[in-house]
């Protein structure tokens, strides 16, 4: 049934393979089928340079797929059916080739104040920065390292604090920049790093399954850092899924965190915008709505800054 097939996710390669006596003309096919979207993928070295580096996953995996016979007494079979990206696969076969051929590229403003705080001899002790970036998301992080090591020739009296919490499944498989990371590291440009690894997330060398179970296990340094040191908290990867739990999680942190300590509670309602509902100054509590609304607020300042993609 038309169901049954649309349930497969075909592409229209299989519908033409799975109806042999569907032949539309190919210039009718290039006028149904919608253009490619543009691919936007963060810049993962510091600025400066003649030189851009981009990081990405290449995703694989198999469907079953039925393929529907004119013949009657053959009926449907089941195959396995590999799938792949567009774009990602297409870059991977350029990185292998000896030739390389120039390809168009849009560069897109930061608009979003999505840049490392800068550090000099007039500030020794820049903001704490907290860099929340799993997968391809900790890519624009290396350039943030980049950076901050160039800084740090510059002002070696200088004492930034750098918190990398990075996620990927397998820590053999898909831990990116990994050299990179753990040379920053050596060199105590990054201050602390927490790795989750959600396939193999009891071994020793995880910090947690996700990102956010990090952030849970350290939750009382994370709220003194935003609350009483002034941080700033990058977050970058996944909307749907990453960016939604990492900010429901920080929500939670924050009432945990001001239950403990109420003296915290009056100065973070007073800096919510005015609302219609009343607000009760003399609360010993954060509810989870003004934890949400004290996001927003730091968002607007610039101290919870995301760049996330769907």
């Amino acid at each position: 049934t038309f169901e049954a097939l649309r349930n497969q996710t075909p592409t229209v390669l299989d519908v033409l393979h799975a109806f042999p006596s569907c032949v539309p003309p190919v210039e009718r096919l290039i006028e149904l089928l919608p253009p490619l979207a543009p691919r936007s993928y963060s810049i993962c070295n510091a600025p400066g340079g003649n030189v851009w580096k981009i990081a990405f996953n290449v995703v694989e995996y198999e469907l079953t797929l039925d393929v529907f016979s004119l013949d009657e007494e053959k009926g449907a079979q089941s195959v396995r059916v590999s799938r792949r990206g567009v774009c990602t696969p297409w870059l991977e076969q350029l990185a292998q080739t000896q030739e390389k051929p120039q390809i168009l590229v849009a560069k897109r403003p930061n608009i979003n104040a999505f840049h490392l705080p800068t550090t000099s001899d007039l500030k020794p002790d820049p903001q704490p920065v907290i860099m929340i970036g799993p997968g391809t998301g900790v890519a624009p992080f290396i350039g943030f390292l980049e950076q901050r090591a160039h800084e740090l020739q510059l002002h070696p009296q200088s004492n930034p604090f750098m918190w990398l919490l990075f996620g990927c499944r397998d820590a053999t498989l898909d831990y990116l920049f990994k050299s990179d990371i753990q040379a920053h590291v050596d060199s105590n440009v990054l201050t602390r790093l927490s790795a989750c690894f959600s396939r193999n997330a009891g071994s020793f060398t995880s910090a947690g399954k996700y990102v956010q179970d990090a952030l849970l296990a350290n939750q009382n340094e994370f709220a003194e850092l935003m609350l009483q040191k002034n941080a700033v908290l990058f977050v970058c990867g996944d909307a749907k899924g990453m960016g939604k739990d990492v900010n429901d999680t920080v929500a939670r942190i924050l009432c945990n965190y001001v239950e403990q300590h109420p003296e915290f509670v009056r100065p973070l309602l007073q800096a919510l915008p005015e609302s219609k509902l009343p607000v009760d100054l003399e609360a010993k509590v954060l509810t989870a709505p003004q934890a949400l609304q004290v996001l927003m607020v730091w968002s607007s300042e610039n101290r919870y800054v995301r760049d996330l993609w769907a």
